[in-house]
């Protein structure tokens, strides 16, 4: 891309999105990835990048390795002693070393990256492990349960200790039901149960317990805990089954509220939250049950990103159980039903708008081609199928060029291809079907020039794909079919640059698709 193109397409960026409502959630158009693609099960409960840069996803049929192409899949296989001890796969964490611990409802195991290798950690007594999280500080994997409690284990030595709870014991694990694990940036230990939020004191014995009371609007909202995430503040957010979203102010022990309102179409979008994440931007993420939320700090309040049936780039099921962000900055989500999506935050500094052909001022097709600006500060933009747009980028709002067939001065096609605003602020149009047209700045009318056999100096063929205007005014212009045009607007005559298969020093080929001049003048095809 060159600097001038960049410039365009940023500028594009900051006109689409400063025509949205200060309140508009800013449109998402996720990638999906499904059973069609090699994914081996619909529900993604963990998602997670390793070391080398796979993308591992945790499924209800096995456990699915991504290269950014296709899927591997380790699954359970009885006959095998080295596989998965159960294809039902909960939980992934990665060790110092690399290798990739799995959680499944059968128990622990842990892949070794060098072998590829799967080896089942049977001293470990834990089935049904729900969550996992590392320790880098002490070379320890915490293994949380759905009933059995927590467990340490000592990744060198293969030592572990089990905490449970004990009725008879205040400082005891509030719960065995373990959900959700955090190793803070002190190193301490937060344990999400069903009987709420504990914290491992620092004897490494006892816990102690942030309870869910009805009575205290400053105590975590439910007990039942699904998701942990300490913010780049030091806060602690806390998602439960069915109490929506706390955030803990670890100082003082408080905790603040976020509940669904259906009256607040701002708050959050679901009580139920089964997934956190920071990006690397500082935006929260959060998961629930009815789709994805972002979190504005200002307002306090929730953007909503659902399934909509209507919208084949949205979520494909709403129900979100996990989060993930790679080191290329894109965010993966995890869904009940609808496999794994994934999304380029970097998408928004280019916007989007939705095509909106039945609204007065919307845009009126999908397929942008082309964009330009003109001395005003105007966008203008080419579609492929709907004609020529501008854009008021005070308001969003659209005004269109279409072609009307018999109409003079009009926009010879709604095929528009190419655009390119000239010295004089006059607009060029090419078109897939109808030549070169220029539209005045001084009248506001346009002037076709069409391919004509019959003269020599007029356009080669009727599909320009590419416009460029050089020193003196020149435009250099690509064809589809017709090879490279140089066109002189004051005398209004087409010179003509072909492909000639016996001579090796023409073009390789008509059939042109961009143009850019570099230092010097030379001109790049």
């Amino acid at each position: 891309m060159t600097s001038t193109q960049a410039r365009i397409a940023l500028l594009a960026g900051a006109a689409l999105l400063g025509a949205l409502p200060a309140q508009a959630a800013r449109p998402i158009r996720f990638e999906r990835l499904s059973l069609e693609e090699g994914l081996s099960q619909s529900t993604v409960q963990d998602i997670r990048q390793d070391r080398h840069g796979y993308i591992w996803m945790a499924t209800e049929d096995g456990l699915d390795r991504h290269d950014g192409h296709g899927f591997k899949v380790y699954r359970h296989d009885p006959a095998d002693a080295s596989s998965l001890p159960s294809s039902f796969v909960w939980a992934l964490e990665e060790d110092a070393a690399g290798n990739l611990w799995v959680g499944t409802t059968g128990g622990l195991a842990r892949l070794d990256r060098a072998t590829d290798r799967v080896t089942r950690i049977t001293a470990v007594p834990a089935s049904n492990v729900r969550a996992l999280r590392f320790s880098a500080q002490r070379d320890v994997l915490w293994i949380g349960t759905r009933d059995e409690g927590l467990f340490r284990l000592e990744v060198a030595s293969g030592h572990w200790r089990r905490f449970t709870h004990a009725a008879d014991d205040a400082g005891s694990l509030a719960d065995d039901r373990v959900y959700a694990l955090l190793v803070d940036r002190r190193g301490r230990l937060w344990v999400g149960t069903d009987g709420g939020l504990d914290l491992l004191e620092d004897d490494g014995r006892r816990f102690t317990h942030f309870a869910a009371q009805p009575a205290d609007a400053g105590s975590l909202s439910e007990a039942n805990v699904r998701a942990l995430l300490e913010d780049e503040s030091g806060a602690l957010w806390v998602g439960t089954s069915s109490g929506g979203l706390n955030r803990l102010d670890v100082a003082s022990g408080r905790f603040q509220r976020f509940r669904s309102d259906a009256s607040d179409p701002g708050s959050l979008g679901h009580d139920q939250v089964r997934a956190l994440l920071q990006d690397d931007e500082g935006r929260l993420w959060v998961g629930t049950a009815a789709g994805l939320d972002l979190f504005d700090p200002v307002r306090e309040s929730f953007a909503h990103y659902r399934h909509d049936p209507r919208n084949a780039r949205s979520l494909a099921d709403g129900h979100v159980l996990a989060l993930a962000q790679d080191r290329g900055g894109v965010i993966w989500v995890g869904t009940r039903l609808g496999g794994a999506h994934k999304w380029n935050p970097l998408s928004w500094q280019f916007g989007h708008m939705a095509p909106a052909a039945d609204e007065a001022g919307g845009l009126g097709s999908g397929y942008v081609t082309s964009f330009s600006e003109d001395r005003a500060g105007r966008l203008w933009v080419g579609t492929f199928d709907a004609g020529l747009y501008v854009m008021d980028r005070a308001t969003g709002r659209m005004t269109a060029h279409r072609s009307v067939p018999g109409r003079e001065g009009g926009l010879p096609s709604d095929r528009v291809m190419a655009l390119r605003h000239d010295h004089r602020g006059d607009l060029w149009v090419g078109t897939q079907d109808a030549g070169l047209a220029r539209l005045s700045a001084a009248t506001g009318t346009f002037r076709q020039y069409r391919a004509d056999p019959r003269r020599a100096d007029a356009l080669s063929a009727n599909g320009v794909t590419a416009i460029l205007e050089v020193e003196g005014g020149l435009l250099w212009l690509g064809t589809y079919g017709g090879g490279l045009e140089r066109f002189d607007p004051e005398t209004e005559r087409f010179a003509h640059y072909r492909h000639d298969p016996n001579d090796p020093s023409t073009l390789s080929g008509d059939r042109i698709s961009s143009l850019a001049e570099a230092e010097g003048g030379r001109l790049w095809v």
